[in-house]
């Protein structure tokens, strides 16, 4: 019996060792799940902190850029209306088709007669075009090839959608 006494013990210490070791080793789960339950927590607070900052200076960036586009197209809207109302007229240089005729009119009296024919259109490449500006100070059509001009130039752009048909 006293086999039986002494191997029932050892049973008995190693479970009870056993429970200890299971025990802390759950006591040490509970703190790491603490630890990253506040890590993450403390990330999460982080994150949506720093998105509300971002956001924040983006509608604010937003904002600025809303102020300098309606402040460039009010400065446009003064500099195409202080043009002389006699050679200028936003509202029908688009609908006035004399205006090409003026136009290629003034160049002939300018620079003399020229003859333009089948090998000269020819020669024209599909990609190349005339960009039409109006220097804001002078008050004169700019016609030109370079499509990217600086300075006192106001860039017309022709905004009829219907006229597909159109080549600019």
């Amino acid at each position: 019996m006293t086999f039986f006494v002494i191997v029932h013990s050892i049973m008995i210490v190693c479970y009870a060792i056993m429970t200890y070791f299971i025990w802390r080793g759950w006591k040490d789960n509970q703190l790491k799940k603490k630890s990253n339950t506040a890590l993450r927590n403390s990330a999460i607070a982080l994150v949506e902190d720093m998105q509300q900052k971002e956001i924040d200076k983006n509608e604010k960036l937003v904002a600025e850029a809303k102020l300098q586009v309606a402040a460039a197209m009010s400065a446009m809207k003064a500099n195409m209306s202080s043009l002389d109302s006699g050679l200028y007229d936003p509202n029908d240089i688009i609908n006035d088709p004399a205006l090409l005729v003026s136009i290629l009119t003034a160049i002939v009296v300018k620079y003399g007669d020229m003859r333009l024919g089948a090998k000269d259109m020819i020669l024209t490449e599909k990609s190349e075009y005339v960009s039409v500006y109006i220097d804001t100070e002078t008050k004169e059509v700019i016609l030109s090839t370079e499509h990217d001009l600086e300075g006192d130039t106001c860039y017309f752009i022709f905004i009829n959608p219907s006229d597909d048909e159109t080549y600019h």
